[in-house]
């Protein structure tokens, strides 16, 4: 792949699950008060959300990987 198009296409997925997470993070904040009908112990919220920030790391260290070295498999 070329250079130019493995940084477009990193980038872009790199974007796209930082904008599923905000969608995720929005959709975690409006139902914070709506009544949980099951009645479980831990009722979630923003800080179940939360918990999964550090996993966009992955995204992101691979998007900045495959900018500059494109043939490298990790990227």
């Amino acid at each position: 792949m070329r250079r130019r198009a493995a940084f477009w296409l990193a980038w872009s997925l790199a974007g796209l699950s930082v904008a599923l997470y905000a969608a995720g993070f929005v959709f975690a904040f409006l139902t914070l008060n709506v009544a949980d009908p099951v009645e479980q112990i831990s009722s979630g919220g923003i800080g179940s959300v939360l918990v999964f920030l550090p996993f966009l790391t992955s995204p992101l260290v691979g998007a900045l990987i495959a900018s500059k070295r494109p043939e490298n498999s990790i990227g």
